[in-house]
């Protein structure tokens, strides 16, 4: 039997998710971190507190504890960094600039994809996607090392790490085509969003592609915020979502936003969102 046919292998163990497949070269440590929500600041951000103001109250000014995860990376030996979004809760100067410092002198590769926070002050007018490319283009550009900040892929020990962002819990056109062209090599694949995909049992709490987003939105008054489409999901992001979780070489997917650590098996695979 080819090995490559193989049915991987997943087991959890405390935070520590583990696959064993016939695609997977050597072994590969690779760190997922998200919604560490730093609210770091300075004068540069007095004219948007008005936007930042709530946000403000719950993260951490200093990103200590972010530094100190991506000083142990070279004793726990691992590969490279994956950083899932809403690492702050607002787009300061500040805040960028110390993220874009920790993540230059963490001693592996350490990439970053963007969660709904990360480029949203409060109240500021425009849809989500306007200022997604708004915020992305005035602050976060930095932080993506040149590479595109909606998609782009990185490949450690021969496996694909593709990297879309759906902080606007839908998927572009662009994305979809993207992740077709990437996975048509066959070569083995992860992928990780801020948002999870929906998951049948889970709900709500995994919104992207989730057939019922958008009949409710009990959060855009709070935040400030267009309200969602009560049409739901794009047919794009339905067509992202039939393939992440069917396509051969897809070994699992990576997220966050929830808050809370979580782990489930579908189809052959693993969807782990980290806390």
């Amino acid at each position: 039997m080819d090995k490559n046919s193989l049915p991987n292998r997943i087991t959890l163990e405390g935070d520590t998710l583990t696959v064993v497949s016939g695609r997977i070269a050597r072994p590969c440590r690779v760190m997922i971190l998200g919604d560490t929500h730093f609210s770091t600041d300075d004068e540069r951000g007095e004219p948007f507190r008005r936007y930042s103001a709530r946000m403000a109250q719950y993260g951490r000014q200093e990103m200590t504890a972010l530094e100190d995860r991506l000083k142990s990376v070279e004793a726990r030996k691992i590969d490279a960094v994956i950083l899932a979004g809403d690492i702050i809760s607002f787009p300061s100067e500040a805040g960028v600039e110390k993220l874009l410092s920790l993540m230059r002198s963490c001693p592996v590769p350490c990439y970053y994809t963007a969660g709904n926070h990360d480029w949203h002050y409060e109240g500021t007018a425009g849809s989500d996607r306007e200022l997604r490319e708004e915020w992305i283009g005035r602050r976060l550009l930095p932080l993506y090392a040149g590479r595109n900040p909606l998609y782009y892929a990185e490949t450690h020990c021969g496996i694909k790490f593709i990297l879309i962002d759906n902080s606007v819990y839908q998927i572009l056109p662009e994305q979809l085509d993207f992740l077709k062209d990437q996975l048509s090599d066959g070569r083995p694949a992860i992928l990780a969003m801020h948002i999870p995909l929906y998951l049948p049992g889970r709900g709500s709490d995994y919104p992207c592609g989730n057939p019922q987003w958008g009949k409710e939105d009990p959060y855009y008054q709070i935040e400030r915020r267009e309200r969602w489409p009560e049409s739901g999901p794009s047919q794009t992001t339905l067509d992202f979502h039939r393939l992440a979780l069917s396509a051969p070489n897809v070994l699992g997917i990576v997220a966050g936003h929830t808050h809370q650590f979580d782990a489930d098996q579908i189809n052959g695979r693993f969807q782990l969102v980290a806390a």
